[in-house]
């Protein structure tokens, strides 16, 4: 995969601030800088980005520095022994939520939630069967 140019980047991380409802005042008071600085980084016009402000970002937008580069973009799903690639704005909106708040629970959690879903996935089609 290629990586983004800054420009890519800066539209990714206004993008997710906007779907956050965050404005970019707020997002640059909380990293130490003015709005005209922080929207320098969102046209792409900074210089550089370096590791420390995509991390700070990051935490602020609440998401993985992975999600800023969009390398969670494509999404391999295995469906019926066949791989295919989805990207997430392909996705409805409520599945675009379950896909963010399963990247928020631990591998525990997401076992036990997979086994549920196979369970109950089972369970339909043997009752669709009948």
């Amino acid at each position: 995969m290629t990586p983004l140019t800054n420009k890519q980047v800066g539209e990714r991380i206004r993008e997710v601030r906007q779907d956050k409802g965050l404005s970019a005042e707020f997002v640059a008071e909380k990293l130490g800088m003015s709005k005209s600085n922080f929207t320098k980084y969102e046209r792409g016009v900074a210089k550089r980005i370096d590791r420390e402000f995509l991390l700070k970002v990051a935490e602020i937008l609440n998401i993985s520095v992975t999600e800023i580069n969009g390398l969670d973009d494509i999404i391999q799903i295995k469906r019926n022994d066949e791989h295919s690639k989805i990207t997430r704005q392909s996705l409805k909106d409520e599945d675009r939520i379950l896909l963010d708040l399963w990247g928020k629970i631990g591998e525990d959690e997401q076992e036990f939630f997979r086994q549920q879903v196979e369970r109950a996935a089972k369970e339909r089609k043997e009752s669709d069967d009948d």
